[in-house]
């Protein structure tokens, strides 16, 4: 599970999940639960999927003005600065690559 913009996005009422209990605060009635913290770490072990140098396929997750965020996989994401976007110079980074692309990119 990556990113999520809305808990809509992984829940409904009435859904069975299975969660951690991260915090109990009886005076103000709330309990912090995570789904995600129940999951592996995808970056445990990184370094033993990925190599420096290396070409994969990625999706761009997010546009910022120093550059753009690529996921990997699910919850792996990595920042390809604005230098390293393309050749020449270009207003924005979305003058370049939008949210949703799939590009190829170097570890």
């Amino acid at each position: 599970m990556g990113r999520v913009e809305s808990p809509a996005e992984v829940a409904q009422p009435g859904d069975r999940v299975a969660v951690m209990v991260l915090q109990v605060s009886p005076a103000e009635h709330k309990v912090s639960l995570s789904l995600k913290r129940l999951r592996p770490d995808p970056w445990q072990k990184v370094d033993g999927r990925y190599r420096v140098g290396q070409t994969l396929d990625a999706v761009i997750t997010n546009v910022v003005s120093f550059g753009a965020f690529a996921r990997l996989e699910p919850g792996l994401e990595g920042l390809i600065h604005i230098s390293e976007l393309a050749e020449g110079s270009f207003m924005h980074p979305r003058n370049v690559v939008n949210e949703g692309d799939r590009v190829r990119v170097r570890v």
